[in-house]
């Protein structure tokens, strides 16, 4: 991936795999610094939406062991919002969560999908 502009970008698709949520975790912390050091030539915006939240609907679900797991962004506004979403599913990856997923008031979606 190259500096680029997010506007022709429909969806980013991150794949982590690990035996523990901890290890999925830190493989896309790595993944999300290879991100930002991509697209450091266009600066990211220092301010960060608040307002990202969880669906109201659908539960959150919890796996423990070996899995695999892509966490997509769709429809990223810019590069903070894509930075924000994968710091999101970090989290979540660390708690042991496979499927969750949540939203930014710019209209950037954020899906953990647990692969089978």
């Amino acid at each position: 991936m190259s500096a680029h502009s997010l506007d022709d970008i429909k969806k980013l698709v991150f794949c982590v795999s690990g035996s523990s949520g901890k290890e999925r975790s830190a493989q896309l912390a790595r993944l999300l610094g290879e991100y930002q050091s991509q697209v450091s030539a266009a600066p990211l915006q220092p301010q960060f939406n608040q307002d990202f939240r969880p669906p109201s609907k659908g539960p959150r679900e919890i796996r423990y062991g070996n899995g695999e797991v892509e966490v997509i962004v769709t429809g990223p506004r810019n590069s903070a919002s894509v930075v924000q979403a994968l710091q999101y599913a970090i989290r979540e990856l660390e708690e042991g969560i496979v499927a969750a997923g949540g939203c930014i008031s710019d209209g950037t979606h954020v899906q953990i999908i647990r692969r089978v």
